[in-house]
């Protein structure tokens, strides 16, 4: 299969080891349960789960000036987003990640991040005009790849308290009711297990 070859080509120029790729049809109901490396659906998403990957180092600042860095991570479970204002499908989960941002925010064991490659002048304008409630970072484009091991828009990624990636989404679906649909599927049940971990 082409996606599955695109896929493998990416996968072997990160050097990861030990990963296998599995396709599904989301479209159809084919679901997977259980530990998996890589699935790639009909819709062209890539799920990621359990590579126990460092998250890439960083340092930079929201479009209002708050300054962020890997050491920000530690101790908390956090959910990051990554976008930019071309990508529909990025624009189209907004809504879904405001309220996955809200069920979650009383929790002093989570938080949430987003990186984008836009300006801080447009990153502020489109938060302003989608309402966005969490943290907006602004970074170098080349830095956002890095960090995505060069999956494409939009990728989500939930890290542990330890830095650790623990799961990666990564594509999505153009319209609001879809995407929304997905994300409540996909991240809650993720979320909720390595919340519970991290209070055991």
């Amino acid at each position: 299969d082409g996606m599955l070859e695109v896929l493998n080509t990416k996968i072997a120029a990160q050097n990861l080891t030990g990963i296998k790729t599995i396709k599904v049809d989301i479209d159809k109901g084919e679901t997977l349960t259980g530990k998996y490396d890589i699935v790639t659906s009909s819709m062209t998403m890539h799920h990621i789960k359990d590579i126990k990957l460092m998250f890439k180092n960083f340092s930079a600042t929201t479009y209002n000036g708050i300054p962020y860095t890997t050491d920000s991570l530690k101790g908390k479970t956090t959910f990051v987003n990554f976008w930019y204002e071309g990508c529909l499908p990025c624009l189209a989960e907004f809504d879904a990640l405001n309220d996955l941002y809200d069920l979650y925010k009383n929790n002093p064991l989570f938080q949430f991040l987003s990186f984008t490659s836009e300006s801080k002048e447009n990153a502020l304008r489109v938060a302003d005009k989608f309402k966005l409630k969490y943290p907006v970072i602004c970074i170098e484009k080349d830095d956002i790849y890095n960090m995505i091991f060069n999956l494409g828009f939009p990728t989500s990624l939930i890290i542990d308290k330890n830095e650790k990636i623990r799961f990666i989404v990564c594509g999505g679906f153009s319209d609001q009711e879809n995407a929304k649909r997905r994300i409540d599927s996909i991240f809650i049940n993720e979320l909720d297990n390595i919340l519970n971990e991290q209070t055991q």
